[in-house]
């Protein structure tokens, strides 16, 4: 439970519902409801104990996306279906955009720019992790990179 999220997310709803525009919210989360605990500790890139070292790692939750988006629409936006960050990405055309950038680069350059492809897209790393939610104004935009099933 977040109670503060979805008041700002009402609040962002009704922005975007009388002044037009988007909001795209993109992290690692589920879309609920998820039993358990999703508080977690990162510390030099590794799971780390939440009180074992207080203020020496970063404290994070998994992203409730349902919540969030029940809490937008509640403030009037739209949303669109939730999103695998890699298939939103593949949509928008990350493709070609390191095509693009691997044209001028050199070896090492281009095996990086594969890794980070891989990496942002894969279904075993941010690809399927991380999810991406639009909460839009209809009348105004029709969001790019989401399924249109």
């Amino acid at each position: 439970l977040a109670p503060a999220r979805s008041a700002v997310a009402r609040l962002i709803g009704e922005r975007i519902r009388s002044a037009g525009g988007a909001a795209l919210v993109i992290d690692y989360g589920f879309e609920g409801p998820a039993a358990g605990d999703t508080l977690q500790a990162v510390k030099r890139h590794a799971f780390a104990d939440v009180l074992a070292e207080p203020g020496a790692a970063d404290v994070t939750s998994h992203v409730d996306f349902a919540a969030l988006g029940d809490a937008f629409v509640e403030g009037g936006a739209s949303v669109m279906p939730l999103a695998e960050q890699g298939a939103f990405l593949l949509r928008l055309g990350v493709e070609a955009r390191i095509a693009t950038l691997k044209r001028s680069a050199n070896a090492p350059q281009a095996e990086a720019l594969d890794q980070a492809l891989q990496r942002l897209t894969g279904a075993k790393a941010m690809g399927s992790l991380f999810k991406v939610l639009c909460a839009y104004a209809p009348a105004t935009l029709c969001p790019a990179g989401f399924s249109n099933e």
